[in-house]
């Protein structure tokens, strides 16, 4: 799929650049498919952007929209007790 988009020249290396963590967006593809597969009130993931450098990546801003399914709404749980 990654190599399918018009930017995949450039992740593998274009004009003798070294070549972006392709492994890592398809691991996060990957993992993103699965998310939304296991979490059923999730609808949508907004991921924009996404940066990948050479050896890493960061997802810079992240917004989940969940779907009206949820009868009450949840806070945040605290993780100390």
């Amino acid at each position: 799929m990654v190599s399918e988009t018009r930017c995949s020249q450039i992740l593998r290396g274009a004009r003798g650049e070294r070549a972006y963590d392709v492994d890592l967006i398809i691991e996060c593809l990957l993992r993103i498919s699965q998310f939304m597969m296991d979490m059923e009130e999730v609808q949508e993931i907004d991921i924009n952007p996404f940066t990948v450098f050479h050896r890493g990546g960061v997802a810079v801003d992240v917004k989940i929209y969940l779907s009206s399914i949820l009868s009450e709404p949840r806070g945040p749980k605290s993780v100390i007790q």
